[in-house]
């Protein structure tokens, strides 16, 4: 995941840094990651709401999701935030036929099936 956020073209300063972080901290057996915004703020040297809102910058292109999970006492306990880089940066090859190089966010463009 941290090759393919480096890849991604046309962020701010912020989100870029934002979603390096996030793909720093992204469990692929668990496909999410979960730093608090605090935490992000921290390794970044940035205000809280400089993370808060290149997360939602993040959010509106397509390139991350999150939701907040419910602890045991039914309080909200931290985001978990899954990454949509896939499309951003791969490109298969198979039988000498190019099958995808899109630059679009995931769900964005149907791709060809393997053959």
């Amino acid at each position: 995941m941290m090759r393919l956020a480096k890849q991604v073209k046309g962020l701010s300063r912020s989100e870029k840094l934002v979603l390096v972080t996030l793909a720093d901290y992204y469990n692929e057996e668990e496909g999410r990651a979960w730093p608090s915004y605090q935490t992000m703020a921290q390794d970044l040297h940035n205000e809280l709401t400089t993370v808060i809102r290149a997360c939602k910058g993040l959010l509106k292109k397509g390139l991350i999701s999150w939701y907040k999970e419910m602890g045991t006492n039914g309080s909200f306990s931290n985001n978990q935030f899954e990454l949509h880089l896939v499309e951003f940066c791969h490109t298969a090859e198979s039988n000498k036929t190019m099958l995808h190089a899109s630059t679009l966010p995931c769900g964005k463009v149907q791709q060809n099936p393997l053959k």
